[in-house]
């Protein structure tokens, strides 16, 4: 679940990157937020096996329906729902290689048990 945090997406597709060696063979789907900017578009779409869902439908929609799945976003709230078949993970306190400026002008915050607040890139795991 991608937020619109005006950066150019390399911290992101950097994770993502490392998730795809971590997990090979595993598809991504990358649900975007309406104004997602169309630099950061353009960096997912280097990815491979990614799908780029452009939906209006609400986040939380797709949640609900997944299994087996890792979930991850900077801090969305669309995370709030929980969906047991499912592992989230908010990776805002993540520095590695986080060039995401918006993210030191606020303090962000965890409130769902169900969530994890991952510090590193390998602390994401099913």
């Amino acid at each position: 679940m991608n937020q619109p945090m005006h950066d150019d997406g390399s911290f992101e597709v950097n994770m993502l990157q490392r998730l795809q060696q971590k997990y090979p063979g595993t598809k991504i789907y990358i649900k975007n937020h309406p104004l997602t900017s169309k630099v950061k578009l353009k960096a997912y779409e280097k990815l491979s096996n990614v799908t780029i869902i452009n939906s209006k439908i609400p986040a939380e929609i797709f949640i609900s329906e997944l299994n087996d799945s890792i979930i991850l976003s900077l801090c969305s709230t669309s995370m709030f729902i929980d969906n047991p078949k499912c592992k989230f993970y908010y990776t805002f306190a993540i520095e590695e290689q986080n060039n995401i400026k918006r993210l030191k002008q606020y303090t962000a915050i965890n409130p769902c048990e169900h969530v994890i607040s991952a510090n590193q890139i390998d602390a994401i795991e099913f």
